[in-house]
């Protein structure tokens, strides 16, 4: 599909809390935290919710999907209560994300914000997102996971730029790269500022007690794939 755009000053409701047990804390069983930095004492409450997140009830995966799409806009809208990954982006061309609201409850686990999946030529500026888990994802999978028949799709992902935005995360405010099979590179971050964060490789962000094991920006290699020519420039 090409030429595709949400745009205008409406607001697009997830509903996503109807699908949490929003008075439960979500918890991580002993075999299970082994695999964190806390170990023992990830997750670990202390009373009431502590640090989150609540527990999902089933519900709906990616609210807003955009799969093998070229010329994608969205501009001006207000996206708020995601169950799930809020805007999922899958092997597509041409994608230019701005002005946007993002509002998510921060307690929703998995609550990403943008999510780039091997998607080449990307230009997200001046938004807010404000997300439970990681604020804005780019990645270089060949599958799309949760949406059958798309697995093997080798291409880089590629020439993605993200400016003048403020982003708000319970996990990492920029993730690059996860289980990837693609290659991923010339990436461009600049003038973001950072909340929920702590300092790291000169990229910083703001510290609470409840978010000191989180990263701003989070970047791996992953199975297959490489990461090449990532520039960041007035992170704060």
């Amino acid at each position: 599909m090409e030429d595709v755009s949400i745009t205008g000053r409406g607001q697009i409701d997830g509903n996503g809390d109807a699908f949490m047990d929003l008075t439960t804390a979500k918890r991580i069983d002993a075999a299970g935290s082994q695999h964190t930095r806390q170990k023992e004492h990830f997750r670990e409450v202390a009373q009431g919710l502590g640090d989150g997140s609540v527990v999902p009830l089933p519900r709906p995966f990616q609210m807003i999907i955009f799969s093998a799409c070229r010329n994608v806009t969205i501009e001006d809208v207000l996206i708020t209560n995601a169950p799930f990954w809020t805007v999922h982006f899958a092997d597509c061309d041409s994608v230019r994300v701005s002005r946007i609201r993002l509002f998510n409850n921060l307690m929703v686990p998995n609550g990403d914000g943008l999510d780039f999946t091997s998607c080449s030529n990307v230009i997200v500026s001046d938004c807010d997102i404000r997300a439970g888990d990681d604020a804005i994802v780019v990645t270089g999978y060949d599958r799309h996971f949760d949406l059958p028949g798309f697995d093997g799709i080798r291409h880089p992902s590629e020439n993605v730029t993200v400016t003048n935005c403020t982003l708000v995360s319970r996990s990492s405010g920029i993730r690059i790269g996860g289980l990837d099979q693609n290659t991923m590179r010339n990436y461009v971050f600049s003038n973001l500022t950072g909340y929920e964060d702590v300092v790291i490789d000169g990229l910083r962000g703001d510290a609470s007690p409840a978010s000191r094991d989180k990263a701003p920006v989070r970047l791996r290699d992953g199975k297959g794939g490489r990461v090449r020519n990532v520039r960041s420039a007035r992170e704060r």
